[in-house]
């Protein structure tokens, strides 16, 4: 980069630019020095000069005896600060531009995912969460009536009241919920992550999504609102592998798929104590690990 390029708008840029200027000054110094033609010129010349042609040989004399007492010891000072003001300004120079390519490879990247996606209007997110509703009320229901081995106390009463899910205070509780969860993830992420939510890629719909700043691998989030965790079917999984594989295709991208089951702390407590008492139902979770998929657990009450 040329010198007349520096913009002296950065600590690390003027760094850089000063280790440069001490470099090269010794040598221009020494450059001088060594062009150097000593004039010699008689007594009675010299005395018939103009003051102003005496004073500039002068200066140029004093000029060369300093370059040629100090040089040893000025050469070497300059050039060992130069070099070290280069390197330390060139390196945190270099990170700070790759942090920005970074940043606008990132930005690219977001402009082209979003002009994929659709934001979901709030129509399309109240279908959503009578979906899930409906969802966890179908699965809980054919969990009360195959496990006579209850995990929760009022397992039976959630059954009587299957009714309730559908009121709005639910499904409103639902969205709520879904909020909160993506603020957490806002937190969690924003630093290496845009994290959006409630959006859809053609078809598809997602709860929460995370565009990478840094890579090329993107975090697919599912939130899952049970009150009875073992009453979750791993079948639906299927489906949600699919569409990250559309969400991969459609971003030319990788991604991970995270399961995020929000729960009472009770009802996570007692599935985990559910799932040490019943191997064989352990065992049908390991669809999970099969498929990488990361699985999280948040207690309703911590929300």
């Amino acid at each position: 980069m040329k010198m007349d390029k520096l913009k002296y708008d950065s600590f690390y840029k003027f760094l850089v630019s000063l280790g440069v200027i001490l470099i090269t000054l010794p040598f221009a110094g020494l450059i001088y020095a060594a062009n150097f033609k000593v004039t010699i010129i008689e007594q009675e010349k010299y005395e018939k000069l103009s003051e102003y042609s005496r004073e500039s040989l002068e200066q140029k004399q004093r000029l060369f005896q300093l370059i040629d007492r100090y040089s040893a010891y000025v050469v070497p000072v300059f050039f060992t600060f130069g070099l070290i003001f280069l390197i330390i300004g060139g390196w945190y120079w270099f990170i700070m531009q790759r942090e920005l390519d970074k940043q606008v490879v990132a930005d690219t990247k977001l402009k082209e995912v979003k002009s994929q996606m659709k934001q979901m209007d709030a129509s399309e997110i109240l279908k959503k969460a009578v979906k899930e509703a409906e969802e966890e009320k179908n699965t809980t229901e054919i969990f009360e009536e195959s496990n006579t081995d209850s995990i929760t106390e009022h397992s039976v009463n959630e059954k009587n009241n299957t009714e309730n899910f559908y009121n709005s205070e639910r499904l409103m509780r639902y969205i709520e919920i879904e909020k909160k969860v993506y603020k957490i993830l806002v937190e969690k992420y924003s630093q290496s992550y845009n994290v959006i939510s409630n959006v859809k890629i053609g078809s598809y719909g997602f709860d929460a999504v995370a565009v990478s700043k840094n890579s090329n691998e993107d975090i697919i989030f599912e939130i899952k609102n049970y009150k009875n965790l073992a009453a979750f079917q791993t079948s639906s999984i299927y489906a949600m592998l699919h569409e990250k594989e559309k969400y991969e295709e459609m971003n030319k991208c990788k991604s991970r798929l995270v399961y995020i089951f929000v729960s009472p702390q009770k009802s996570i407590d007692d599935f985990m104590n559910y799932m040490k008492r019943n191997k064989h139902n352990k065992e049908r979770y390991t669809v999970f690990s099969e498929n990488n998929i990361e699985v999280e657990y948040l207690a309703e009450e911590d929300l």
